[in-house]
């Protein structure tokens, strides 16, 4: 047992196990000196024995308790107590006073022992810490299992402790079985421990010859000396009881002192710690020194490698949720393998009362806990010929893991081994950690050196107390046109007197100083690189960190795209509200526009009304004239209203269709002709310049154009006054002319101011009186609009009391003669006999168009909503209905879906039957009417003229 304590390493369980061990040989001692009555006395050394016996129990369980490496302290110290009560009591003789020593029959030495219940008290107290040491074997076969190394060793150890203790105390006994078995005990400690290669086997051979020299030595030596000792001895009063057994214990001492003694000489020549201290010292420079993971870790597989003989080993690390290997012995092929964030192993390493690094498979693999969850992994490891996981932490956490195979001659890994195991991953982890948060550092500089590189704003910071600014964004140059470097090379001073003047630097310095505050000012400056002038805004800020002020920050925004934002929203915001202002003041003028023939029509219905039956014809035709001109007048201001509605929701269709330009012009002519002559204004129309009548156009814009143009004329133009309205043509290509349309007045003429405003909607200029003349002041609008829209223009030249000019250009294409439809008499005679179904809820809208078709011999039908005319055209025969003018928005059942019910009946003729939209939606165009159920189009209010023409067209 001295030769495995000379050859044991050093740690917490083999101190457990020498003092155990030490406690077990005072206790045999003690008891041998008791029965040979050994100086002093045989009670000294029966109270020797007996505290050595009764500190047994707690010492086993200390050295289980650090076989296991657990940390319930709180256990381990309330029976530390409580042994050292028992033990101060015992001395006492309370529990069992010394024995009386008696001579047998054969002279041999017999003690006699007065046994009472106080003896129960210890008894009970050592059960107690039986039991605790039962549970805590529970523990380790639960984590461990039964093979693991050194655990059988240790249980059946203490179970031959019990039983011979239990022997012992048997009636009759006078044989030392304790003893021997408590040799037996530690001689199955020092099994285990071997077993778990915490013996240098160096030591152990060394040793073995040592302890056999140093007996010889000392048996030789005590020969010559102890008879002489012995004398002196007994000439002082001393008694010894037998010369061989005080040569024994004088053996005994001085063998140990020898061991200890040659021990540290061993340790020194055969031992390579202080080797291993040195290659771990060198180990930590080297990985202190860099912050490249790579480079660490190579150095942890050259180092391991070098040191423990290994044949192979892999460094993995923790990535994306799983150990990837990144390191290895040998060339490392990619993803040789992963190991799973969730392994059993890396749980083993991660339980909060597990201190142990490191993990050897053959021992891991039969540990209950883990032994359902080991098949899959087992081959892994087999694969790769790993037999020893070490672990890299960070506290609690798995952030790498050792995997080593076996060492070369497939010898074990010692105690020794897995200490320098141990320290060397501790100061990788340390490493590791330390490179990973200065890469993640260095990332998160890069992502904010780059992310300022885009940003509008300039970024510059300085430490306070330094002069220089300790960081300075990449986009300097793009937000000031200095670069980066102007602000690095001189002090931050310096570049605020070069940038904003000594006066505001000044001004920035001595707010900052005095306080905590933000500072932020808006300054002209001018950008150096393109020498544009701007506005830049710096903002000053402190950084303070635990009450104190650690830096400023300045940040810089060129602000002069804002103002400019602002100033536009401004003008915006003016135009909207003059917008608005113009808006109503149209509501109110297109109000009073409206209600003016609304009230010549009421007004002269009445009249007429009270003319019926009396002999009046020639009034009563002047009052319907009357009435048709007011309506006539009403439907202009509301198509002037729409066309409005339609350019600004650009809804207007430009159509291109041949027409005669001569005719429109002529048409033009004869309707203001007659009210200019009414209102004594010489009205001309100049054609000389006319050389193509028949072009491709839009004739409906054209009129809409000119109607507009000389409605102002004859609005402005005072009695005597002269209108004029002539056209010349340019040709601009083989088939492609432009036209140009005058038309001039000698009337009141446009102001400057209100030039700029012409052709806004919604405008009229006041008249010298303030008024403002009749109208809804969207003509001009209109106008310029649908110039533009035909890619024209028009100019304007004006001048107070002496007239206005407008000038039209609008590109056209010439065409062959077209033979227009309004030249042929439409021949209502067609419609004869015909069968019409007319749908609209609004019953005196069908009242006029039943008239207005039975006046042709038209058979007409009516229905009061789309559910009705879809019942009523499935109700009759194929071919009853000729055509069908269908209302949009009605009750019960809409227009269209009407017209789609009709489609869908299963009727042959459902598909085929005409169906025309009879609408007041001004916005419906002719490409929406050619599509879906519908064939065309009429607008209401409905012209007898036109409803004659399309109902002809779409029968036909």
């Amino acid at each position: 047992m001295f030769v495995a304590f000379m050859a044991a390493e050093k740690s917490k369980e083999m101190r457990a196990w020498i003092v155990l061990l030490g406690d077990m040989a005072l206790w045999s001692l003690g008891s041998l000196f008791m029965r040979l009555n050994v100086f002093p006395s045989y009670q000294f050394w029966y109270y020797v024995s007996l505290l050595a016996l009764f500190s047994i129990a707690f010492l086993v369980y200390n050295y289980v308790y650090q076989f296991a490496n657990y940390k319930n302290g709180l256990v381990r110290l309330i029976w530390f107590g409580g042994t050292v009560i028992i033990l101060v009591i015992s001395a006492t003789g309370y529990f069992l006073a010394p024995p009386e020593m008696l001579t047998n029959e054969q002279g041999n030495a017999v003690f006699k022992y007065a046994m009472d219940w106080r003896i129960a008290i210890p008894s009970v107290f050592f059960m107690c810490i039986v039991a605790s040491i039962i549970r805590m074997f529970r523990r380790i076969l639960e984590e461990k299992g039964t093979r693991a190394p050194g655990v059988m060793e240790i249980i059946i150890g203490c179970f031959v402790l019990a039983l011979g203790n239990i022997i012992q105390i048997l009636p009759g006994n006078t044989f030392p079985w304790d003893t021997l078995f408590g040799a037996a005990f530690a001689i199955m400690l020092m099994l285990s421990l071997y077993k778990r290669r915490m013996f240098n086997t160096k030591l152990i051979i060394s040793s073995s010859i040592l302890v056999a020299f140093s007996s010889v030595m000392c048996v030789a030596t005590a020969a010559y000396f102890f008879p002489r000792v012995a004398a002196l001895f007994e000439e002082v009063g001393g008694h010894l009881a037998s010369p061989p057994v005080e040569a024994f214990i004088f053996l005994s001492v001085i063998l140990f002192i020898a061991i200890v003694l040659f021990k540290r000489l061993l340790s020194a020549i055969f031992s390579d710690e202080e080797q291993r201290g040195y290659i771990i010292k060198r180990y930590s420079d080297i990985v202190s020194k860099t912050l490249d993971i790579d480079s660490i870790l190579r150095e942890t597989v050259r180092v391991i490698k070098n040191e423990l003989t290994v044949n192979q080993m892999y460094i993995c690390l923790l990535q994306d949720g799983k150990y990837v290997p990144v390191c290895s012995a040998m060339p490392l092929k990619p993803a040789t393998f992963t190991i799973a964030a969730d392994h059993p192993c890396v749980k083993y390493f991660e339980k909060a009362n597990n201190n142990s690094n490191h993990i050897v498979l053959r021992e891991f693999e039969t540990n209950p806990l883990y032994k359902s969850l080991w098949g899959s992994e087992k081959e892994l490891f087999n694969k790769h010929d790993i037999s020893t996981i070490v672990a890299l932490k960070d506290g609690n956490s798995v952030v790498g893991l050792l995997l080593l195979a076996e060492k070369e001659k497939r010898m074990g890994y010692t105690y020794s081994d897995f200490s320098f195991l141990n320290t060397i991953s501790a100061i990788a982890s340390i490493a590791v950690k330390n490179a990973a948060l200065y890469k993640q550092v260095a990332q998160r500089e890069y992502l904010f050196s780059s992310m300022t590189e885009f940003i509008p704003t300039a970024i510059l910071i300085k430490q306070k107390g330094e002069d220089s600014f300790c960081f300075v964004s990449a986009n300097t140059e793009r937000v000031l046109g200095l670069p980066a470097s102007y602000f690095r090379e001189r002090s931050a001073r310096k570049a605020l007197v070069d940038g904003l003047g000594e006066e505001r630097a000044a001004e920035i310095v001595s707010t900052l100083s005095g306080s905590s505050k933000a500072y932020t000012c808006d300054i002209p400056f001018i950008n150096r690189k393109d020498c544009r002038e701007l506005t830049i805004r710096c903002a000053f800020s402190p950084i303070i960190n635990n009450g104190i002020v650690t830096h400023y920050v300045c940040t810089v925004n060129d602000i002069s795209g804002d103002i400019a934002a602002q100033e536009l929203l401004k003008n915006s915001v003016e135009i909207a509200q003059n917008s608005s202002k113009a808006k109503g003041e149209f509501l109110s003028q297109v109000s009073h526009e409206i209600r003016t023939p609304m009230n010549s029509i009421a007004g002269l219905t009445y009249l007429a009304r009270e003319l019926v039956g009396k002999d009046n014809e020639a009034e009563l035709s002047e009052y319907l004239n009357q009435i048709d001109q007011s309506s006539q007048y009403l439907l202009s201001l509301l198509n002037n209203i729409m066309d409005m509605s339609k350019i600004e929701s650009r809804k207007y269709e430009v159509q291109s269709k041949p027409f005669d330009v001569e005719k429109v012009l002529d048409e033009v002519y004869s309707v203001y002709s007659v009210q200019m002559s009414a209102k004594s204004v010489e009205f001309t129309l100049d054609t000389d310049g006319l050389s193509y009548k028949n072009i491709l156009g839009d004739e409906i814009s054209l009129r809409k154009i000119l109607n507009n143009l000389l409605s102002n004329a004859y609005k402005f133009t005072g009695s005597g006054g002269k209108v004029s309205l002539s056209v010349e043509q340019k040709l601009t290509g083989d088939k492609s002319v432009m036209m140009q349309f005058r038309v001039s007045d000698t009337g009141v003429g446009i102001s400057e101011q209100f030039m700029q405003h012409l052709f806004e909607p919604y405008t009229q200029e006041q008249s010298e009186n303030g008024g403002k003349a009749a109208g809804s002041g969207l003509g001009m609008a209109i106008c310029k609009s649908m110039v533009d829209l035909q890619n024209g223009s028009i100019r304007v030249h004006s001048a107070v009391g002496k007239g206005t000019t407008f000038t039209v250009d609008i590109p056209y294409t010439l065409c062959r003669s077209v033979k227009s439809e309004n030249n042929e008499t439409i021949d209502c005679s067609v419609l004869n006999g015909k069968r019409v179904l007319v749908v609209d809820d609004v019953m005196i809208n069908t009242v006029i168009t039943k008239r207005l078709l039975e006046k042709y011999g038209v058979l007409v039908d009516c229905a009061e909503n789309g559910r009705e005319a879809v019942e009523k055209f499935a109700y009759m025969p194929d071919h009853y209905y000729d055509a069908i003018l269908m209302d949009i928005q009605m009750p019960v059942l809409n227009g269209i879906e009407a017209a789609a019910q009709i489609r869908a009946v299963k009727k042959r003729y459902a598909a085929l039957v005409p169906i025309a939209a009879m609408t007041a939606d001004a916005f419906i165009g002719d490409n929406q009417a050619g599509t879906g159920d519908f064939c065309d189009y009429i607008i209401k209010p409905v012209s007898p003229d036109e409803l004659y023409s399309k109902l002809i067209k779409i029968i036909d």
